[in-house]
């Protein structure tokens, strides 16, 4: 779908746009979820590939194997015992939130990103006399961000922001260096945006509403949504909480109970406050509070009840509808979960109990996601349309343009079918399922609809 996408790409510097999915007008493959950064290196190379292409699965493995390789790095900082590091790296990499959206959302399940920018500030003193290595680190991942899906935007900047706040603490000379990378780092996120297409006029997007449906009910740690064989389903208050997807898995909430009873019995109330002053403390911390925070998006909720709605200003209100599935944003606090409690429990345990421990965590959480990990794989093994798109190629004949009428509402696979099946006859279509509606397309297609009506 993505290689098709930028096949007639507009006459302009912002090679994101294309037509093919909204004709006549203009759309930005950004908001096709199609991997901005893989779907314009396969297109320069498309001269050499067959017709029927995919790079999903392609940037489904490198996902993978770099969400194992940071979650490594990160733990090997602290947990001196390989092994150990080896084994909590698996908590990682069944994550149930890439697992979530691997092969729906494909993009978002590069959950490696917010893995790589924790790695960043763990191995801050690497950079810590080095302003232009870290101006460097934390623009090409920013800019890296940018072109796999704009929610990680900012999430790096959160991330990014608590490190500078904590490198502050320790070192207030840092402050030049941190303005500058956080300066230099946005800068060229928004340029890369601006070449995708992401601010062109003729990509201008329609209020699609729904501000506070898709986030994150406080019961999202313990609910497992359907992605658990150990415990229940909760209830919701909205239907799109499943974008504040943050079920952890039997075996990490055992590993952060297991935890929080080694730091209340090995220390007295002075010394956890002590400890909370630790700089990688304070970065945990801060991550995780502003990450809920957001992903609360303007409520709380609590099961199936809305305990109240939080006032925001009206320009927080405008900041939030650009990332109106905030619920996303809890992955971040997630990880500081996964990481904060396999470190806490090697750091007061024994090796022979940190050993038995991690052992029977990891299995319980491979047996908890095992139904999900299963169901996943069988996804994968679904039929293309292939059939569909062969039987409506006599139907089409030399048909240009296919047009969706705009009382014809189609779900996101027929759309997707349908996009298949005029790309595999060189035509164009006038609607998709894009992330954000294109106010000229829908104008369009209205005034098309109007006309047929009659």
């Amino acid at each position: 779908m993505a290689g098709y996408s930028l096949e007639r790409v507009a006459g302009t510097s912002q090679f994101g746009l294309f037509n093919t999915l909204s004709y006549p007008h203009y759309a930005s493959i950004i908001f096709t979820d199609s991997i901005p950064l893989f779907a314009v290196i396969f297109k320069a190379l498309s001269g050499i590939l067959p017709d029927t292409f995919q790079y999903f699965g392609i940037y489904g493995i490198i996902s993978y194997i770099l969400q194992g390789v940071f979650a490594f790095t990160l733990l090997r900082k602290f947990i001196k015992n390989k092994y150990y590091a080896m084994a909590g790296t698996i908590f990682f990499i069944i994550s149930p939130y890439m697992l979530q959206r691997m092969f729906a959302h494909t993009a978002l399940a590069g959950n490696f990103i917010i893995l790589m920018a924790m790695s960043i500030f763990a191995y801050r003193e690497k950079y810590k006399n080095r302003p232009i290595k870290k101006i460097l680190l934390w623009s090409l991942l920013l800019g890296l961000a940018s072109t796999i899906h704009l929610y990680y935007v900012p999430m790096v900047v959160i991330i990014m922001f608590s490190a500078f706040i904590v490198e502050f603490i320790e070192n207030k000379k840092t402050i030049k260096s941190s303005i500058i990378a956080f300066t230099v780092s946005c800068l060229l996120a928004l340029m890369l945006i601006f070449l995708l297409g992401g601010f062109s006029s003729e990509n201008e997007h329609a209020n699609i509403g729904d501000l506070g449906n898709f986030t994150i009910n406080l019961n999202t740690f313990i609910n497992p949504q359907g992605y658990s064989r150990i415990l229940q389903n909760l209830n919701t208050a909205t239907e799109g909480e499943g974008e504040g997807f943050g079920y952890l898995g039997v075996g990490i909430l055992l590993m952060l109970v297991i935890s929080v009873i080694l730091i209340i019995k090995n220390n007295n109330k002075k010394e956890i406050l002590e400890k909370i002053k630790n700089p990688n403390t304070i970065f945990i911390l801060l991550c995780t509070t502003i990450s809920i925070i957001i992903a609360m998006g303007t409520s709380i909720k609590l099961n199936s009840h809305i305990i109240c709605n939080i006032p925001y200003p009206s320009f927080i209100i405008k900041i939030l509808e650009i990332f109106r599935a905030s619920g996303r944003f809890i992955w971040i606090a997630c990880y500081c979960i996964f990481f904060g409690s396999i470190y806490t429990v090697y750091k007061y345990e024994s090796k022979k109990i940190f050993n038995i421990i991690i052992t029977i965590c990891l299995l319980l959480q491979i047996f908890d996601l095992r139904s999900a990990l299963i169901n996943k794989f069988e996804y994968t093994k679904t039929n293309t349309y292939e059939q569909n798109a062969e039987e409506f190629k006599k139907a089409l004949g030399n048909c240009e343009h296919i047009i969706c009428l705009e009382f014809n509402s189609l779900g996101s696979s027929e759309y997707f079918e349908l996009a298949y099946i005029a790309s595999k006859n060189d035509c164009t279509i006038n609607n998709f399922y894009f992330a954000r509606e294109i106010k000229n397309a829908i104008k369009t297609r209205k005034r098309i609809s109007k006309k047929y009506a009659k």
